[in-house]
Protein backbone atom coordinates (compact mmCIF):
# COMPACT_ATOMS: atom_id res chain seq x y z
CA UNK A 1 0.00 0.00 0.00
CA UNK A 2 1.44 3.35 -1.00
CA UNK A 3 0.25 6.69 0.24
CA UNK A 4 1.80 9.91 -1.09
CA UNK A 5 1.20 13.50 -0.17
CA UNK A 6 2.96 15.62 -2.84
CA UNK A 7 4.18 19.12 -2.02
CA UNK A 8 5.34 21.50 -4.72
CA UNK A 9 7.94 24.26 -4.80
CA UNK A 10 10.38 25.80 -2.36
CA UNK A 11 7.58 27.77 -0.71
CA UNK A 12 6.36 24.50 0.77
CA UNK A 13 9.53 23.93 2.80
CA UNK A 14 7.94 25.61 5.81
CA UNK A 15 4.87 23.42 5.44
CA UNK A 16 7.10 20.37 5.19
CA UNK A 17 8.97 21.32 8.36
CA UNK A 18 5.73 21.87 10.24
CA UNK A 19 4.25 18.61 9.00
CA UNK A 20 7.39 16.67 9.84
CA UNK A 21 7.54 18.17 13.32
CA UNK A 22 3.89 17.35 13.94
CA UNK A 23 3.95 13.76 12.68
CA UNK A 24 7.48 12.45 13.09
CA UNK A 25 9.31 14.88 15.35
CA UNK A 26 11.36 16.35 12.46
CA UNK A 27 15.06 16.53 13.24
CA UNK A 28 16.62 14.20 15.78
CA UNK A 29 19.08 15.58 18.28
CA UNK A 30 22.48 15.90 16.58
CA UNK A 31 24.90 13.17 17.48
CA UNK A 32 27.63 14.37 19.79
CA UNK A 33 31.17 14.46 18.52
CA UNK A 34 32.98 11.25 19.22
CA UNK A 35 29.93 8.98 19.04
CA UNK A 36 31.03 5.39 18.66
CA UNK A 37 31.02 4.07 15.11
CA UNK A 38 28.70 1.19 16.01
CA UNK A 39 25.40 1.60 17.87
CA UNK A 40 25.82 0.92 21.55
CA UNK A 41 23.68 -1.66 23.28
CA UNK A 42 21.06 -0.19 25.59
CA UNK A 43 20.06 -2.46 28.48
CA UNK A 44 16.52 -3.80 28.32
CA UNK A 45 14.22 -2.67 31.11
CA UNK A 46 12.81 -6.10 31.77
CA UNK A 47 13.92 -9.68 31.31
CA UNK A 48 11.86 -12.60 30.16
CA UNK A 49 10.16 -10.82 27.26
CA UNK A 50 7.33 -12.57 25.40
CA UNK A 51 8.09 -14.32 22.11
CA UNK A 52 8.79 -11.82 19.33
CA UNK A 53 6.46 -13.72 17.01
CA UNK A 54 3.42 -13.19 19.21
CA UNK A 55 1.14 -10.25 18.35
CA UNK A 56 0.75 -7.55 20.93
CA UNK A 57 -2.17 -8.11 23.29
CA UNK A 58 -2.32 -4.56 24.50
CA UNK A 59 0.34 -5.00 27.19
CA UNK A 60 3.96 -3.92 27.02
CA UNK A 61 5.86 -6.25 24.70
CA UNK A 62 9.64 -6.18 24.69
CA UNK A 63 12.47 -7.71 22.73
CA UNK A 64 14.58 -10.19 24.66
CA UNK A 65 18.30 -9.70 25.24
CA UNK A 66 19.15 -12.33 22.61
CA UNK A 67 16.85 -10.65 20.07
CA UNK A 68 18.42 -7.28 20.79
CA UNK A 69 21.87 -8.78 20.26
CA UNK A 70 20.69 -10.21 16.93
CA UNK A 71 19.47 -6.80 15.84
CA UNK A 72 22.71 -5.14 16.95
CA UNK A 73 24.60 -7.56 14.71
CA UNK A 74 22.59 -6.64 11.59
CA UNK A 75 22.56 -2.89 12.27
CA UNK A 76 26.27 -2.09 12.40
CA UNK A 77 27.33 0.81 10.13
CA UNK A 78 29.31 -1.47 7.82
CA UNK A 79 26.17 -3.50 7.13
CA UNK A 80 23.83 -0.53 6.80
CA UNK A 81 26.27 1.30 4.50
CA UNK A 82 28.18 -1.16 2.28
CA UNK A 83 30.03 1.78 0.73
CA UNK A 84 32.98 3.09 2.76
CA UNK A 85 32.28 6.61 1.47
CA UNK A 86 28.72 6.44 2.79
CA UNK A 87 29.85 5.13 6.17
CA UNK A 88 32.30 8.00 6.48
CA UNK A 89 29.51 10.52 5.86
CA UNK A 90 27.13 9.25 8.57
CA UNK A 91 27.24 9.14 12.36
CA UNK A 92 25.60 6.34 14.32
CA UNK A 93 23.63 7.15 17.44
CA UNK A 94 23.37 4.61 20.25
CA UNK A 95 20.48 2.18 19.97
CA UNK A 96 17.36 3.51 21.68
CA UNK A 97 14.84 1.36 23.53
CA UNK A 98 11.38 2.85 23.98
CA UNK A 99 7.93 1.34 24.52
CA UNK A 100 9.15 -2.12 23.60
CA UNK A 101 10.83 -1.03 20.36
CA UNK A 102 14.52 -0.86 19.48
CA UNK A 103 15.69 1.89 17.13
CA UNK A 104 18.93 2.69 15.32
CA UNK A 105 19.50 6.17 13.85
CA UNK A 106 22.19 7.25 11.39
CA UNK A 107 22.68 10.98 10.73
CA UNK A 108 24.46 12.71 7.88
CA UNK A 109 27.48 14.61 9.18
CA UNK A 110 27.70 18.32 8.27
CA UNK A 111 28.52 18.74 4.58
CA UNK A 112 29.63 21.84 2.61
CA UNK A 113 26.56 23.99 1.97
CA UNK A 114 24.53 22.65 4.90
CA UNK A 115 23.28 25.21 7.41
CA UNK A 116 23.45 23.95 11.01
CA UNK A 117 20.06 23.42 12.69
CA UNK A 118 18.34 23.70 9.29
CA UNK A 119 19.64 21.01 6.96
CA UNK A 120 19.73 17.33 7.82
CA UNK A 121 19.36 13.79 6.58
CA UNK A 122 18.72 10.90 8.93
CA UNK A 123 17.46 7.36 8.65
CA UNK A 124 16.00 5.43 11.59
CA UNK A 125 15.37 1.69 11.75
CA UNK A 126 12.80 0.60 14.34
CA UNK A 127 12.14 -3.00 15.35
CA UNK A 128 9.28 -4.34 17.46
CA UNK A 129 7.68 -7.72 18.12
CA UNK A 130 5.27 -8.71 15.34
CA UNK A 131 1.83 -7.17 15.73
CA UNK A 132 3.13 -4.12 17.62
CA UNK A 133 3.35 -1.70 14.67
CA UNK A 134 1.65 -3.62 11.84
CA UNK A 135 -1.70 -5.20 12.61
CA UNK A 136 -2.49 -6.62 9.16
CA UNK A 137 0.62 -6.52 6.96
CA UNK A 138 0.13 -7.07 3.25
CA UNK A 139 2.38 -8.78 0.75
CA UNK A 140 4.21 -5.51 -0.02
CA UNK A 141 5.83 -2.93 2.28
CA UNK A 142 3.63 -0.10 3.50
CA UNK A 143 5.04 3.25 2.36
CA UNK A 144 3.99 6.74 3.43
CA UNK A 145 5.74 9.82 2.08
CA UNK A 146 5.55 13.59 1.83
CA UNK A 147 7.79 16.26 0.36
CA UNK A 148 9.95 16.78 -2.68
CA UNK A 149 13.47 16.24 -4.05
CA UNK A 150 15.37 18.14 -1.33
CA UNK A 151 12.92 18.01 1.59
CA UNK A 152 10.83 15.01 2.51
CA UNK A 153 10.08 12.25 4.93
CA UNK A 154 9.38 8.65 4.00
CA UNK A 155 8.32 5.75 6.19
CA UNK A 156 8.51 2.17 4.89
CA UNK A 157 7.25 -0.70 7.05
CA UNK A 158 7.00 -4.48 6.72
CA UNK A 159 7.06 -7.70 8.72
CA UNK A 160 10.17 -9.86 8.69
CA UNK A 161 10.00 -13.08 6.69
CA UNK A 162 10.09 -15.23 9.83
CA UNK A 163 7.11 -13.35 11.24
CA UNK A 164 9.08 -12.27 14.32
CA UNK A 165 9.44 -8.52 13.86
CA UNK A 166 7.64 -5.46 12.60
CA UNK A 167 10.29 -3.29 10.93
CA UNK A 168 9.91 0.40 10.12
CA UNK A 169 12.45 2.61 8.34
CA UNK A 170 11.98 6.36 8.66
CA UNK A 171 13.93 8.76 6.44
CA UNK A 172 13.95 12.50 7.22
CA UNK A 173 15.59 14.96 4.86
CA UNK A 174 15.93 18.68 4.26
CA UNK A 175 19.03 19.52 2.22
CA UNK A 176 20.26 22.46 0.14
CA UNK A 177 19.94 22.13 -3.64
CA UNK A 178 23.74 22.10 -3.91
CA UNK A 179 23.93 18.64 -2.33
CA UNK A 180 22.96 15.47 -4.23
CA UNK A 181 20.20 13.23 -2.97
CA UNK A 182 21.73 10.69 -0.52
CA UNK A 183 22.07 7.19 -1.92
CA UNK A 184 20.38 5.45 0.99
CA UNK A 185 16.56 5.46 0.86
CA UNK A 186 13.89 4.18 3.21
CA UNK A 187 12.41 1.60 0.83
CA UNK A 188 15.69 0.07 -0.33
CA UNK A 189 17.11 0.19 3.22
CA UNK A 190 14.04 -1.70 4.44
CA UNK A 191 14.49 -4.39 1.79
CA UNK A 192 18.16 -4.73 2.71
CA UNK A 193 17.57 -5.10 6.45
CA UNK A 194 14.77 -7.63 5.88
CA UNK A 195 17.19 -9.68 3.79
CA UNK A 196 19.86 -9.49 6.49
CA UNK A 197 17.37 -10.64 9.12
CA UNK A 198 16.37 -13.56 6.92
CA UNK A 199 20.02 -14.60 6.58
CA UNK A 200 20.77 -14.26 10.30
CA UNK A 201 20.07 -17.09 12.69
CA UNK A 202 17.12 -16.46 15.00
CA UNK A 203 17.94 -16.37 18.74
Amino acid sequence: MRQSFPMRGASNHLSFIGLTALVWGCQQRPAADGVAAAPATVPEKSAGAPSAGAPSNGGTTRLSASESARLDSVMTPDRVFPSAAQRAAYRARPAEVKDGTRSYTFELSPQPGMVPEQHFHSITFTFAPAGTMLKQPGSEPEIMSAGGPQGSFVRASARSADGAYDVSVMERMLLPSTLPRPEIRADTALAAVLERLQNESAP
